[in-house]
């Protein structure tokens, strides 16, 4: 992954946070470029955050949790085989605090451990994760326990003419990891016939036969743009081309069961909203129950509205 030259780990526990920081190191260093720490402490109103000691000295609270918190990631980093370029800590709303950090420091990539709750399924319930996703504008990894799972999966279109330009960076991101991790490669792709059910209906006068060309043709379109799109990226490298019939927010989910990759790549945004605040309903409904690791990026003119 050439294009991650100046990446962000943000930092959690001393366990999580080292291996985050040696594997984001391993990927700067393959591509020339350096990886920094960071972390945000939140959590402290504005009201009561200055308190009086005994001897009456002013204290700030948030300015004394930061700086114990450096301290803290300063020796995590200490401790690690890689070089880290720069170690930080912000203070106020995490995931906006991350995001204007991001922006004004120019990196290209956001590691992070997931916050996900233990007991459930997916990431809905990762507050933060899912506040990142959503509006940071650079692409995320999303780290999780993955020690049984293998493989990376990319979930590409729709493509209603060609492939797009967030599919391209999609599957050069896919096959480069994959590549990294030395393992296979799956590309996903979730195609149907507009209105099948309808044409079925015997209301109208088409055939089963005719209907089942109109499929054919459908499932043959698909094949054809996944296999541009392939050649387009110039993959070279053991993968499988999985066509999946249905909605792909209904038949994704099921196919990553499946699958079970150690990382999904995938768009978040709905393609439509460049600018749009909301994620897209198949990242919803993928990213609920996936368990893999994910790798999320956005289309091209993405404007956070953190920033916007």
């Amino acid at each position: 992954m050439q294009r991650f030259r100046k990446v962000l780990v943000i930092g959690t526990d001393p366990d999580d946070t080292r291996r985050l920081l040696e594997n984001a190191g391993r990927l700067a260093e393959r591509n020339g470029g350096t990886v920094e720490l960071y972390d945000v402490v939140e959590g402290i109103s504005d009201f009561g955050r200055v308190v009086r000691s005994e001897g009456g000295e002013e204290i700030d609270v948030a300015d004394l949790a930061v700086r114990r918190r450096l301290a803290e990631l300063l020796s995590i980093a200490d401790s690690v085989d890689v070089p880290v370029s720069n170690v930080e800590v912000g203070f106020g709303t995490s995931y906006r605090t991350i995001i204007e950090h991001v922006a004004e420091r120019g990196h290209d990539l956001l590691v992070l451990r997931s916050d996900e709750p233990t007991s459930r399924r997916g990431l809905a319930g990762a507050t933060t994760t899912m506040h990142l996703l959503r509006k940071c504008p650079i692409p995320v990894w999303v780290a999780r326990d993955t020690h049984e799972r293998s493989g990376v999966a990319v979930a590409v279109g729709p493509m209603p003419e060609a492939p797009t330009h967030l599919d391209i960076s999609l599957l050069e991101m896919a096959s480069s990891l994959a590549r990294i991790r030395g393992e296979h490669l799956h590309v996903i792709h979730a195609w149907r016939l507009e209105g099948e059910s309808m044409l079925r209906s015997h209301r109208l006068s088409f055939g089963d036969g005719e209907v089942e060309r109109m499929v054919n043709h459908a499932r043959g379109s698909a094949a054809a743009k996944v296999n541009e799109l392939i050649s387009k990226v110039g993959i070279d490298q053991p993968h499988s081309v999985h066509l999946v019939k249905g909605r792909p927010g209904e038949v994704l989910p099921s196919t990553l069961d499946g699958l079970r990759p150690g990382v999904l790549v995938m768009g978040t945004l709905a393609r439509a909203g460049i600018r749009g605040m909301i994620i897209g309903n198949v990242a919803e409904q993928v990213l609920a129950f996936t368990d893999s690791s994910v790798l999320a990026a956005k289309p091209e003119g993405f404007v956070s509205p953190i920033l916007g």
